[in-house]
């Protein structure tokens, strides 16, 4: 029963994702170097077009360092062939998709989110690169890296439809940073945490990432509508204080024309000198 609750809550988390985690994405985070890390490298992959063997290259730019994050082509895609695809879903082995140093840094990233729930910890071998199909924006694929407790582990989430003690970290981008939504679970304890983490592994909020700025966003619109109340409100104060002040300045006016015509006829002078409070 918890690793049923353990799935349907991680499958409902990255059905809140879709259309939204990526659709705004940066080509920076997938392209590829002119060094790329020896291990990781992805060899140019053959396709057969009119009985003619092509050869397609691997992309040779990138603004993200020496190595890239991935090694994906435009249309954010692996250059080798998926271990397993069902449905919207795809894995691949890490090696030769994602960056050595990326997948170093997410594992200790996922490993730091687990000890602080007091969750076991993985190691950046047992990796897999997970896509996700989405049918808006660009049509690219939600990236998500995912890591393993064993080998037993990694080929029942992969093989099978059920995955406990997630530990996935999935891809979003915003302003051309790259943050990162971690799933981080628990089938023993029944427990599922999100986070949202920074390019600098600093822990932004505990949920996800597109929660996080799309509240973000929220606030400062609330913000902005009460800023801009307040402004109203003071002008409308300011027009009010003119308005009476000119009010005031009328009656002191009437006041001292009634005391001169007073005067003239010889009457009483027991016209008020002031103006009337207000």
């Amino acid at each position: 029963m918890k690793q049923f609750l353990i799935h349907w809550l991680y499958r409902l988390a990255l059905i809140g994702l879709l259309g939204v985690a990526l659709s705004a994405a940066s080509p920076v985070a997938w392209a590829s170097s002119e060094e790329h890390g020896k291990e990781d490298t992805p060899k140019a992959a053959a396709k057969e077009e009119g009985g003619k063997s092509t050869v397609v290259q691997v992309p040779k730019r990138t603004f993200e360092g020496q190595e890239p994050l991935f090694y994906l082509n435009s249309d954010r895609r692996p250059f080798v062939e998926p271990l397993r695809k069902s449905g919207e879903e795809s894995y691949y082995i890490c090696r030769g998709t994602v960056g050595y140093w990326f997948r170093e840094l997410v594992a200790q990233e996922a490993s730091m989110l687990a000890q602080r729930n007091g969750f076991e910890t993985v190691k950046s071998d047992l990796c897999a690169l997970r896509l996700i199909e989405t049918r808006t924006g660009k049509k690219r694929p939600i990236i998500s890296v995912e890591f393993y407790l064993s080998s037993e582990h990694m080929q029942a989430c992969i093989l099978g439809e059920i995955c406990p003690n997630a530990r996935s970290a999935i891809m979003f981008v915003k302003d051309k940073a790259l943050y990162r939504s971690y799933l981080i679970g628990d089938s023993k304890l029944g427990q599922v945490k999100e986070y949202c983490l920074d390019n600098r592994s600093n822990i932004l909020a505990n949920e996800p990432c597109w929660k996080y700025f799309a509240n973000l966003d929220q606030d400062k619109a609330k913000a902005k509508d009460e800023s801009k109340s307040a402004q109203q409100e003071a002008k409308k104060a300011e027009e009010e204080a003119k308005q009476a002040a000119k009010e005031a300045e009328d009656a002191t006016r009437k006041a001292r024309t009634a005391r001169r015509e007073a005067r003239e006829k010889g009457q009483p002078r027991d016209v008020p000198s002031a103006a009337p409070a207000h």
